[in-house]
């Protein structure tokens, strides 16, 4: 059986895994937050890869309601100062899957139409 890491195998500094949420010294917890932001962008951008040209409505669910619970339980556990980095990978990363299933030339088109 696998035994659970009290880190990510890339983390360092001292810290554990609670309930998902990554507890310790800030090298750890941005360790932890980096090491599961892109495996959680990898996943996101397999899917747009998958997806796109099947079902866009499939896509955005997916995304929305699967790829996303994980930083949106971040925002509300981890302190702003700590999150603000991770979660512009993960906007850059959904807007750039809105603009591809929406089939719009860059992300300005939505706000002008």
């Amino acid at each position: 059986e696998d035994e659970p890491q009290s880190f990510p195998p890339h983390a360092s500094g001292f810290g554990l895994i609670v309930c998902g949420l990554p507890l310790g010294d800030d090298i750890f917890v941005q360790g932890s937050l980096e090491n599961v932001t892109s495996k959680q962008l990898s996943a996101i951008h397999i899917c747009k890869d998958l997806l796109l040209n099947v079902s866009t409505h499939s896509l955005m669910t997916l995304v929305r309601f699967c790829l996303l619970a994980l930083p949106q339980f971040w925002m509300q556990s981890i302190c702003p100062r700590i999150m603000a980095p991770f979660l512009r990978r993960f906007d850059a990363a959904i807007l750039d899957v809105v603009t591809a299933a929406a089939s719009l030339s860059s992300p300005m088109d939505a706000i002008s139409t």
